[in-house]
């Protein structure tokens, strides 16, 4: 309220018996959230719907992307409506490349696609923001990341849980961090450690 936060009376974990590592939060509705991370004792990877109401936070079930890998480093995840999404990662199964993978929202349960590589090199630092969507209604994203040293941003377009690349966009030649935020339907802001 104006420029003072308060904060609910309580912490709400989201685990239960071990570590979780590399989590990222995106908003979904205006009640509900979505947090993605990694449980550090088996290294799956895991996206669960929170849901707020006043000062209190419930979870829905973790729907499991990545079972038994040294993955889902570098998370982060979007939505570009109350029923679908995309999670991004440095995938350790795969020689660490940057992967995707979109998934649809039915109440708690997520449905995902396919892997589908969007850096065939070591994607560090990865963040996506919703983008809007297509003329045809297909969501589009924006994809900001570090490949070796060089950031990079490019575009994200899913239909039907299948996903197609724009071309990358080189942000500088080097950074240390990176992160989005959608501007307006169409337009992105990626911002880095240049």
């Amino acid at each position: 309220s104006g420029n003072s936060v308060t904060f609910g009376g309580s912490n709400f974990p989201f685990t239960s018996g071990y570590e979780a590592r590399n989590a990222a939060i995106t908003r979904l509705a205006d009640d509900k959230a979505l947090i993605v991370w990694r449980k550090n004792a088996s290294d799956d990877n895991f996206i669960a719907v929170a849901t707020v109401s006043g000062n209190s936070v419930t979870y829905g079930a973790d729907n499991s992307f990545l079972v038994n890998y040294t993955a889902g480093n570098y998370m982060n995840l979007a939505a570009a409506s109350s029923t679908e999404g995309i999670v991004v990662y440095n995938d350790g199964s795969n020689n660490a490349y940057g992967t995707a993978r979109s998934f649809t929202i039915s109440g708690a349960t997520l449905t995902f696609g396919t892997k589908n590589v969007f850096s065939s090199n070591s994607a560090i630092y990865n963040a996506v923001s919703a983008a809007g969507t297509t003329t045809s209604g297909a969501a589009v994203y924006a994809i900001a990341y570090r490949a070796s040293s060089p950031g990079y941003v490019k575009s994200a377009t899913v239909s039907s849980n299948a996903i197609t690349y724009g071309s990358a966009l080189q942000l500088s030649s080097y950074i240390n961090a990176a992160d989005t935020a959608p501007a307006s339907d169409g337009k992105v802001i990626a911002a880095y450690v240049d």
